[in-house]
């Protein structure tokens, strides 16, 4: 960050809050082609157990929803856990600022109809997509029914009817996102080809020239699993143990391949026009637990060699694209903390691990509802005690941003940092900030959250609980939070704005149009345009052509491509956004 006496100071000269808020959104506007992020910060087992609870119910909450598509792309979840049970809950989510609704937070208590069981048991009723506030209404029915009666009693089948029923209700909800990820799966590696990974996978093998996987042995313990394998030739040993060959391998692929094929109606629900039957929603239930067990048996990473990965690559779109997103599941902190390859690791093996990765990742998302509800239920003991639970509305004040605002912070920028006008007209180029890019600005649900619990003595906050006076308060997402929420956290820590350090499950890649909550101070406000003016002005700095140089300052050859979460950004946002093309 500069310091007090930086002349960048002088960019902005209007301090009004309203201004300050303004100057935020066209900074993260004109930074939205950088890519930077921090990885997640959370080390304690005990926090990241809460926080891998609260993000994978915000997995269950993030559905195919109707008619508000900023409702089901992003939400965020804070909680209250004592001795393993959720006693408080906080839900809210992206609120888009183009329409004004009040300058204040609001919350609301959400009551769950104690039709919880009903909702399981007829699930079949509930087939399609409704508005977000009432899927929230019926999971937290379904939550307070889960947590309050954990043995299931009286429940057709105890447990494992109860989990059918509840994977099924969830699917019964999120079908459209899931056909918008198979579709995103050929978009990403089928472009040409018109054919899903798990396809792909198998095509690779049917050609007798392509080298076959080392040799290995799983052991399949699930019967369901077992008998499914054997329908393709793989029959189990009575040890329950089954080898990947040379010989059987195409058998294995064909495996992979006829789980797309099961799935693949889903395509033609994808618009939410009309509705899947209840057979076709137990299908899912059925092919995606087959699935989610093959990766971590390790049954894919097995299947792709060096050759196949290399493959895998060269089908990769790799362009770039400006809004990003992704979906986050229970498995991914894990890999976060695997160690990195030795340097003198083959370059092939590089290659495979990488390309494995990307796939295996793309396929947890669609198990995402499969492993978020399996967690949720099996992470929470039974509670005695009654689940309240709040839906947070954040204040939208008014924006008013214009061609001239835009145009006046260019020319202060030009000035201070001595651009010469084709430098100024290079930079502009380079970090566009245009009106309709503003108006998607947001304000995330991570960062409305944050700003709640500001003030944690306020009489808003009476009925929630101690949530905010913990040491270390978790906000669980389905996905990563983005460099602003992640800056907005270290400035309120540092500031002492907060009795609490929030927990974020890391940051992604992509800077959006980023609306900062209606609550914030203007210390912090002003802090927060410091530092994005701050990393505006060194990105800019690498795009300046030099007067005695026709050649742009050097910039590195693996800041884009090879940025992990870049990568997954551009592949999700083709897998979450799918159904807004065309």
């Amino acid at each position: 960050m500069q310091t007090s006496e930086d002349p960048l100071d002088q960019v902005f000269t209007e301090n009004d809050p309203s201004k300050v808020r303004a100057h935020i959104v066209m900074l993260t506007a004109a930074l939205k082609s950088v890519k930077i992020g921090n990885p997640i910060s959370v080390s304690d087992t005990n926090h990241l157990k809460r926080l891998k609870i609260f993000s994978n119910i915000s997995i269950l909450l993030t559905v195919g929803t109707d008619g508000d598509l900023w409702a089901n792309r992003v939400n965020a979840v804070v909680g209250l856990v004592e001795n393993d049970q959720i006693t408080t809950a906080i839900f809210t989510r992206n609120t888009n600022v183009h329409d004004p609704q009040s300058d204040s937070l609001i919350i609301k208590r959400i009551i769950g109809v104690g039709n919880g069981k009903m909702l399981l048991e007829q699930w079949s009723n509930h087939i399609g997509l409704v508005r977000w506030s009432q899927h929230l209404t019926d999971l937290v029915s379904i939550l307070e029914y889960c947590f309050q009666a954990k043995d299931r009693t009286g429940y057709p089948d105890g447990g494992i009817g109860f989990m059918h029923d509840f994977r099924c209700f969830i699917y019964s909800r999120s079908y459209t996102k899931i056909a918008a990820r198979l579709n995103g799966g050929i978009r990403m590696w089928g472009s040409k080809t018109q054919l899903h990974p798990l396809q792909l996978i198998h095509q690779w093998y049917q050609n007798p020239s392509n080298s076959p996987p080392e040799p290995v042995t799983f052991t399949v313990p699930p019967a369901y699993l077992r008998s499914y394998l054997s329908k393709h030739g793989l029959v189990a040993d009575i040890d329950q143990n089954i080898p990947l060959t040379a010989e059987n391998v195409q058998q294995w692929s064909a495996v992979l391949s006829s789980i797309y094929d099961g799935v693949k109606f889903l395509h033609s629900f994808q618009r939410g026009s009309n509705v899947p039957s209840a057979d076709q929603i137990e299908i899912l239930w059925v092919y995606f637990r087959i699935l989610q067990k093959l990766i971590s048996l390790g049954v894919v990473e097995a299947l792709i060699t060096p050759g196949l990965a290399t493959e895998l690559v060269e089908k990769t779109i790799t362009s770039n694209i400006d809004v990003m997103e992704e979906e986050e599941e229970e498995e991914e902190e894990e890999e976060e903390e695997e160690e990195e390859e030795k340097e003198d690791v083959d370059i092939a093996q590089e290659e495979k691990k990488d390309s494995c990765k990307y796939l295996i990742r793309y396929l947890q998302t669609l198990t995402a509802w499969h492993t978020a509800s399996r967690h949720v239920v099996s992470s929470v003991t039974c509670s005695t005690k009654q689940l309240h639970v709040f839906k947070v509305q954040s204040g939208t004040p008014r924006l008013d941003i214009s061609e001239k605002d835009i145009s006046c912070f260019w020319d202060n920028y030009a000035r201070v940092a001595s651009l010469s006008d084709k430098q100024k007209s290079q930079v502009m180029a380079n970090h566009p900030i245009v009106l309709n890019v503003v108006e998607t600005a947001a304000i995330h649900p991570e960062a409305a959250l944050m700003a709640l619990g500001c003030n944690p003595d306020s009489t808003l906050l009476q009925d929630i609980g101690g949530i905010f006076l913990a040491d270390q308060v978790p906000i669980g997402t389905s996905r990563k939070c983005c460099w602003c929420c992640s800056t907005l956290e270290q400035l309120l820590r540092v500031a002492g704005a907060t009795r609490s350090r929030y927990l974020l499950s890391g940051t992604h890649a992509t800077i959006f149009p980023w609306a900062p909550p209606a609550t914030l101070s203007e210390d912090i406000l002003k802090g927060l345009r410091k530092k994005l003016l701050s990393t505006f002005y060194e990105e800019a700095q690498k795009k300046v052509v030099s007067p005695s140089s026709s050649q742009s300052l050097p910039t590195s050859e693996t800041s884009d491509s090879d940025n992990e979460d870049d990568f997954d950004f551009r592949m999700m946002h083709l897998v979450d956004n799918i159904s807004l093309v065309n």
